[in-house]
Order: C-alpha cells, then structure tokens, then sequence
C-alpha cells in the first residue's frame, strides 16, 4: 500500500508540475506583446541603458533599426545606472533573416494594442476617414474634433506663408534634398545654403513643408499627440505624469523656490503654472525640454549669455524656460533672456507676466501665462502643437512659436510615450484635426533622402569662333538661361562651359560645325541630384564656306612672343597668355606656338614673365 501510494504521489506531483509547466509557458507567451520601431536607425543594445554595447549582427555590423520594423516585447526592463533613459523593452526580432533579442529604449517602440469596436463620429472629412477608423479600434474612447480653416492647400507653400525665408526650418542633420533652393534660402552662383538660425537651420522645402504640414501623415496611434487640446486636464494630467516627463532631466526631482519662499520640485512649478493658466502641464514640461534640451541650456541656468562677437555676457540671474522671445539671429538664447529681464516690456506686461524672470519659478509660471495668453487662449487659438508651429487656425502664419516644422512632430512623441508609461492611453482624449480646401487626393510624401547637390548652374559659357579665336558671349551670369550672339559668316565654333559646382556633368559643348540659316545650341547641365538646367545660344549664320583648316604656317612666319600675330610683341601678348590660362581665351595652335617663349613645350605663365622682361630690356631674345 505504501507503494501504491507513492506511485499515485509521483503521478500526482508529475501532473501537477506539468500543469504548472503549461500555465507558465501560456503565461510566458500572454505577456509578450506585438510592437513597431517608430524611430530611425535606433540602437539595439545588449542590456538596458546606454552603457551597453550595441548588438552586432552575423557580419559584426551594429544593429539599427527603423520606423515600421516589427518586434516582439518579451518584458520591460528599468535601467540600473541610465538615468536618462531609464525604461527599456527586452525585445526579439528578425534582422537580415535572422533572429536576435536585444534592449531598444522604450520610448522607440510602441506597443501594438489590442482591437475594440468603435463607433465612427460624426462629421468626419471623406479624406481622413480610413485614418479615424484606425484609430479607434484601438482607442475607442478618444474623440475627434475636426477644424475647417477655409483655406486652400495650395496657398500654403507661397513666399507670404510657409515658404517664406525663415519660417519653416529644419536641422542641418536633415538631407539636403529637404531644403529650400529658392531665393534667400540658397546662392546659386556661390553654391552655397543660406543659414536662417543661428546652430544650423535652414528653410525647408515646398514637399518637405507639406508632408508635415498634411495631418494624414500623422493621423497614427503613435503621432496623433500633435494634435492634442493643450487645454489643463486633471484627470489625465497629474503630478506623477509630469515627474514622468522630467525624469533623467536636469529638473529631476530639483526644488526650487515659488514666490511665497517655499520649496516645491520643478514638478509641482508646472502643476500650479497650469492651474493657473490652464494650460496643460504636459505641454509645458515637454516644451521646457524641447527648447533647452534634458541636459539645460544657458536659457535655464541663471549665468547669462554672450550678447556680442567679443564674448560679452550678460543678463545673468535670469531665467526663461519656453525660450520665449529668443529670436533668431547669431545670439538667440541673449534675446529670450533679454526679453526675461523684463528690459524690453511694458509695466502692463510685465505685471501680467511676472517680468522680470528672475527666479526658476516666475519663468515657469510667468511664461505659462505669456503661452496661454498669446497662443492656446488666444484670438488665433492656437490650442494643439500642430497649430502653434503651422498657424491655420488664426490665419497668421508668421504668428507661431517655433521655426523648427518637426518640433510638433517629437514633442507628440513625448507625450504619446509618457501616456504609456502611465497606462492612461486608454482613457479619453480630444484631439483638433485641421482640414484644408482641395487636399492631395493621397497624404504627402517627402523628397527622397539624397545629400547629393542641386546645384546645375555654370559659372563660365564661351562660344568661340574657331577661324578667329573670338569669343561672342560677354557678360555671361549662369541665371539667365537664352543667349542671342546674333548673325556670323562663320560655321565653325567651339562651345566651353564651366559648372559652378564640381560635381555637376555638362553635355553640348567642344567644337561644332553649325549649318546656314538659324541655329540652336544647347548646353545641358546636371545636377549631382540629377536635376537638369539647358542654356540655349542662339546664332544666324548667313554664309557656309566649307570647313577646312587653315594651312600651318612654316616657323619663318611664326614670331616667337607675337601671340595676337599683329606683327609686334607687346605687353597685350602677355595678357592673352594669362586669359588662355584662366580659360577666358583659347588660343589657336599657331598663337600658341608662338607663345611658348621660354620654349619648354607648354604654354604656362613663365612665357608671360619672358615677355615682360623682353619688353623692360631684362631680356634681348626669346
């Protein structure tokens, strides 16, 4: 019996562990979740934090993956000694057809939820239909306002509105194909960008602008915070959530003192400055972050600025946390603190703003104010960060608080991240989406990512009569495209250009014999990015005598330093060696010869030193 019963024991243990065993692995498996990259070239680490190293592939190449790649979440990870990037997924993926589970920081990564039913709302635009729909079998509880701004998509772009100088900025760190070329934004004839701000900043391009400027690109579970009320929310918008925000930044758990003296964290600064203002205290911290970075810029240290080239500093003690009224220009970070000090405000203004910011608290509370009163309350309503970077809610494009056009599109991203850290994004939210008279039937896409140059300009075109040497294109400037040298005898030419930039190609040029009557010919030249530019030269030629070369004349008739063979040797011999050098002139084979003075088979600059000296007597013989 005692066997008997130690048998049903096993039998019993066996089974239970197998049971134990099933639930684990089914456990196991229900708390992996589904999930993409939403950022570029991300890192893929070999534990949580930055102080890992990058995982390598089979080739030992570093592992980086891009917005859209699909993971596995197997669990989350807090990073011991990262105090910037403390929340980490250990994830599985496949990479190069083969499978690898590394740490990619969480902020990169959303998770795929799960599917509802939904109820689509009313009043929703034909065009961001699909888009709504998507949304909302995930997020059934979110709700949709959409804003008819009246205007028409095309008069966006123009020179008064996003396409004007300045406005529409992006990085340097951007490729080249996203920038402007138009007037004040690039100099063709010097190749060269025109910076709009000071650190790098240059104006965007009419497809560039766009693409961020059409809600469908951002119409997704992971961007649509852009579109976000900026209104203060406090069931959704708590002081732990803004602890979130802050962490691993320099106001991260800091206290500082509010007017009353007291001690409070940079935290609960940002809850009294929405309930002040009512103005969401998420939007507030992640714009603190967005204009002076984690780390704290000069705006937000008290130790004033370089004003001047000479290293001047001032406006120390002040403080100005939105980087409010730093304008763009060499010293941009002098200008907002200059507007902190109160220097350049009326009493009423000052008075209404807490000016002058001379405290960490009164720059917070105090630029809450000056946000909501100018932008999320004001007359343009300018209540998402959508409409406080592209103003079509009031009208006024030049009424926006930043240049930067992917500003909304990061901070959307802080916030969207900082709502899945606290497990509130299923909660209600309301978002404002702009509509736009006669819309792209399908969103906007970005110009392809090329650093290759536009520059397809020529800097230098000769059209050269080949039986005289002389050149019949003066004054040529590369922005003028049709070049009329009117009507010649003779049929035989040879067509020189020049690129302003290296790497562009030119066809259509070397010698070319034109036919009697009218003629047309075209230089095309092509861009590094393959753009083309034609200059046509137009000639009328009234007599076609057959080409023949002339006969070389034997070396009595050659006279060594008579390079114009006008039948003297004078200084205007030495200049035509130096435009044959410089490209200005090309000389015959003859002139030639008979530049060749210090006879070393070349015609090179020393043969116009030897005429000079022939000419001051320094010399008597070639």
């Amino acid at each position: 019996m005692t066997r008997n019963f130690c048998r049903k024991l096993i039998s019993i243990v066996l089974c239970v562990s197998f049971i134990i065993g099933i639930f684990c692995l089914f456990s196991a498996s229900a708390a992996e979740s589904s999930g993409t990259i939403n950022s570029d070239k991300v890192n893929i680490r070999t534990g949580a934090g930055t102080d890992f190293s990058v995982l390598k592939d089979s080739g030992g190449n570093n592992i980086q993956l891009s917005t859209g790649h699909n993971v596995t979440v197997l669990q989350t990870v807090k990073a011991e000694n990262d105090k910037t990037y403390v929340s980490w997924y250990k994830i599985k993926f496949t990479y190069n057809k083969a499978e690898y589970t590394g740490y990619a920081y969480s902020q990169y990564v959303t998770i795929t939820p799960d599917e509802h039913d939904y109820t689509m709302p009313d009043g929703v635009p034909e065009e961001y239909k699909p888009y709504i729909e998507n949304i909302l079998k995930y997020y059934p509880k979110w709700k949709f306002v959409f804003y008819d701004t009246g205007l028409e998509w095309s008069s966006l772009f123009g020179s008064n509105q996003q396409g004007y100088p300045g406005r529409s900025l992006i990085p340097e760190s951007s490729p080249i194909s996203y920038r402007s070329t138009e007037s004040g934004c690039y100099d063709w004839r010097k190749d060269s960008w025109v910076m709009q701000d000071a650190g790098g900043w240059y104006q965007a391009n009419t497809q560039t602008i766009a693409y961020y400027m059409d809600p469908r690109n951002f119409l997704n579970i992971n961007d649509v915070f852009m579109f976000e009320s900026l209104s203060y929310d406090k069931t959704t918008q708590t002081l732990d959530g803004v602890e979130k925000i802050l962490e691993g930044s320099f106001m991260d758990g800091v206290k500082i003192k509010n007017t009353d003296n007291k001690s409070i964290t940079y935290a609960q600064a940002y809850i009294e400055a929405a309930e002040k203002t009512k103005v969401s205290p998420y939007h507030l911290a992640s714009r603190t972050i967005q204009e002076v970075s984690k780390g704290g810029s000069d705006s937000v240290k008290g130790q004033g600025a370089v004003v001047d080239d000479k290293g001047t500093i001032k406006y120390k003690g002040y403080y100005n946390f939105y980087n409010i009224g730093a304008s763009q220009g060499d010293h941009p970070i002098a200008n907002g603190l200059k507007y902190a000090s109160g220097e350049t405000s009326s009493a009423a203004n000052k008075e209404k703003y807490m000016l002058p910011w001379d405290s960490q608290y009164k720059a917070i509370v105090g630029g809450a104010i000056w946000i909501g009163n100018g932008y999320i309350n004001s007359i343009y309503k300018q209540n998402t960060m959508y409409f406080q970077k592209f103003n079509t809610s009031g009208g006024n494009a030049s009424h926006q608080y930043m240049g930067n056009i992917l500003a909304p599109y990061y901070e959307a991203k802080t916030i969207r991240n900082l709502y899945n850290e606290l497990g509130i994004l299923n909660k209600s939210f309301t978002f404002i989406i702009p509509y736009y008279k006669n819309m792209p039937k399908t969103a906007c896409k970005l110009p392809s990512s090329s650093n290759a140059n536009p520059n397809n300009w020529l800097k230098a075109l000769y059209f050269i009569d080949n039986s005289t040497d002389k050149d019949y294109i003066s004054g040529f400037d590369g922005a003028t495209l049709n070049w009329d040298v009117g009507t010649l005898k003779s049929n035989s030419f040879t067509v020189k250009a020049t690129p302003v930039n290296s790497h562009a190609k030119v066809s259509g040029v070397g010698k070319i014999t034109l036919k009697e009557g009218k003629n047309t010919v075209k230089v095309v030249v092509t861009a590094e990015n393959g753009d083309k530019r034609t200059y046509s030269i137009t000639v009328n030629v009234t007599e076609s005598p057959p080409v023949t070369e002339p006969p070389t004349p034997t070396s009595p008739d050659i006279v060594i330093g008579d390079v114009d063979m006008n039948g003297k040797i004078e200084i205007a011999d030495a200049l035509y060696i130096f435009k044959h050098k410089s490209g200005e002139k090309t000389l015959s084979a003859n002139a030639q010869k008979a530049a060749d003075t210090n006879k070393n088979g070349n015609v090179d600059i020393g043969d116009a030193l030897f005429i000079f000296k022939y000419k001051s007597g320094e010399i008597s013989k070639f």
